[in-house]
């Protein structure tokens, strides 16, 4: 019998979800970037292979990449979304480092968000930064935890039930 990766039974949902209702998966967590999208030009899921680094070998996959136009310009901009189904130490550090090769390949504006759909309550990525002497980095984004959701909002949205769903699943995982 083939072995399950429990990453992809609680990601794989998030992400066939958000790559079908995107619309609502912004209105759902990210209300005030939601408002701020036209969309009437509707929105496009994009190549998410990515060249690694100098040194590292074969290809990066971030979770989903999407592109929107903004409804004061008009002007495309790339939202980068992360699903976390397990906590990942450096995890800032990871969406940093696709956030940048992102830049790289597209040359566009960018927003990284990330949904934290991990079990453990106490699992809170801190911004990524780095320094040295006077040159430092400080790279923080948008991320909403599951855990922290007390009551479901606008059970029309699928990602009421979806946020339900996981959260129940984590009631009756393993440990």
């Amino acid at each position: 019998m083939p072995t399950t990766n429990k990453r992809n039974n609680f990601d794989t949902p998030w992400k066939t979800a958000i790559g079908a209702h995107f619309a609502d998966f912004m209105a759902y967590f990210f209300p005030q970037i939601h408002s701020q999208i036209d969309w009437t030009q509707g929105y496009r899921l994009l190549d998410k292979e990515l060249q690694s680094p100098a040194g590292a070998k074969g290809q990066r996959l971030s979770d989903m990449l999407i592109e929107v136009h903004r409804k004061s310009s008009g002007k495309p901009v790339l939202i980068h979304v992360e699903v976390q189904a397990q906590r990942r130490t450096r995890f800032a550090a990871f969406v940093f480092t696709y956030h940048h090769l992102i830049l790289q390949k597209y040359k566009r504006r960018l927003v990284s968000l990330a949904i934290l759909a991990d079990g453990d309550p106490k699992w809170r990525p801190e911004p990524y930064r780095r320094a040295l002497w006077d040159c430092r980095n400080r790279f923080a984004f948008p991320m909403v935890k599951l855990l922290d959701i007390q009551e479901l909002k606008d059970p029309q949205n699928p990602f009421a039930w979806l946020v339900a769903a996981t959260l129940r699943a984590h009631l009756h995982r393993p440990s």
